[in-house]
């Protein structure tokens, strides 16, 4: 069936599964009884990775037009090693350590992305492997459990008694992006030109702004009989750190009143009511960032 529009979708009934070919080799060791590390390495293949392209074809009145088709094409690998410890102090302490770093290349990201290059510049096709946009190198994690509860509460007193404190801290390279490079300026406005990188082998080749997450939960409980009343008290982001979720590929940051930002994007610095860009989605979206800091407090009854 063909779709209407600019690269309307053709079908493709030969179109082949992805495939994922992993191999993970891990080593699990109890050092001593409340002591443990695990080591882990990954290798993953993505064979017969579904991409964009275009063909000529005739429509109705024997023109040949540009269609889109998805084709098993490119080729696309995840690689890396974790390494875990555990530690556990009597029963009122237990936690945790792991770092992994992993690499992640391929051709392109997603069929969706391909015809993003198809629409920009005309590339249907690449035989450079670079880095994908969901890769992201290093995830560290923490997080340390502490419990009370034994018969005669803390210091003695029963009340300080019955309850948790979980922490939690994550760590985790920012999203990768395609620099942008200046290119001059408009000579009516001033405005900064700032244009993709043409290179194919500099595609998603910078990282953005890490993130980090310190999160907290408090869990107080009471034995009431057969039933149990508990209080919890949680905040994630304790510290409201402003965590980019979308980077400004200018900056390598989330968007800042001030600046600069590629030339396809609205600019609140250089508003022109005859620029199409004006009216543009503004880069000062609430989105650019990930969830600040988020409080809950709840009581819950179990019978």
């Amino acid at each position: 069936m063909l779709i209407e529009g600019t690269l309307g979708f053709i079908g493709n009934p030969d179109l082949n599964p992805e495939v994922d070919i992993a191999y993970e080799l891990g080593l699990k060791s109890s050092i001593t009884s409340n002591d443990a590390i695990n080591v882990t390495a990954f290798w993953k293949d993505k064979y017969d990775f579904i991409t964009s392209s275009t063909i000529l074809i005739e429509d109705v009145t024997g023109r040949e037009v540009a269609r889109t088709i998805r084709i098993n094409s490119d080729y696309a690998r995840v690689r890396g090693i974790e390494i875990a410890y555990l530690k556990r102090i009597q029963k009122w302490f237990s936690g945790s350590i792991s770092l992994s770093y992993s690499i992640a290349t391929g051709q392109s990201s997603s069929a969706s992305e391909a015809l993003g290059d198809i629409l920009a510049t005309g590339n249907s096709e690449t035989s450079v492997e670079t880095p994908l946009a969901w890769d992201s190198p290093i995830d560290a994690k923490t997080y340390a459990i502490f419990l009370l509860d034994n018969t005669t509460g803390l210091f003695n007193k029963p009340w300080i008694n019955k309850m948790t404190l979980y922490t939690e801290a994550i760590y985790r390279t920012g999203k990768r992006y395609t620099p942008y490079t200046l290119k001059g300026t408009e000579a009516i406005s001033g405005r900064p030109i700032y244009e993709i990188v043409s290179d194919p082998e500099k595609r998603y080749s910078e990282i953005g702004a890490s993130n980090f997450w310190l999160n907290i939960t408090y869990k107080k409980w009471w034995d009431l009989k057969t039933t149990q009343l508990a209080f919890t008290f949680e905040i994630t982001n304790l510290l409201n750190t402003l965590n980019t979720a979308i980077v400004n590929p200018v900056t390598g940051e989330a968007y800042q009143y001030g600046d600069p930002v590629p030339s396809e994007w609205r600019d609140p610095s250089f508003i022109d009511p005859r620029d199409p860009r004006s009216y543009g989605t503004p880069p000062d979206n609430p989105a650019r960032y990930y969830e600040q800091r988020h409080i809950l407090a709840g009581l819950s009854w179990k019978f």
